[in-house]
């Protein structure tokens, strides 16, 4: 008995595929619905946070990094992304990077506690548009 014990202990194991989905590497592709996507930067660029057609980020500072990293948490909070996906720091970098050319670090994403009133009051829930 113990000679088939350990035979069934090193017979080979079938492979076990674990698919995982694909990365998030740009705020479109995180968003349920490309109307709204476009809504919410047409919301950014009025308000001067971001450039016309490049959506490039005005400010490259260590304060607006941190706006940047607030409007990613804020807006999973308002329930924009596909499933209510709540985006992880090494998502939020290549966002960053992609989506609004500006680069942060994720230990700077992780620590940073930043929180900016007037991203609250110009980003609407999702369900409001």
């Amino acid at each position: 008995m113990k000679r088939r014990q350990t035979e069934e202990a090193f017979a080979p194991k079938p492979n076990k595929v674990i698919s995982s989905p694909p990365e998030i590497d740009t705020l479109e592709k995180a968003f349920k619905e490309v109307s709204k996507f476009k809504k919410v930067m047409e919301i950014l660029v009025k308000n001067e946070y971001c450039q016309p057609s490049t959506y490039n980020w005005k400010d490259e500072s260590k304060s607006n990094k941190g706006t940047v990293i607030f409007l990613l948490k804020y807006l999973h909070a308002q329930n924009y992304y596909k499933d209510n996906k709540k985006l992880k720091p090494k998502e939020i970098k290549i966002i960053a990077q992609n989506s609004f050319g500006i680069k942060i670090s994720e230990s700077y994403i992780k620590q940073c506690k930043t929180e900016d009133p007037e991203i609250k009051k110009i980003i609407p829930p999702a369900s409001t548009i």
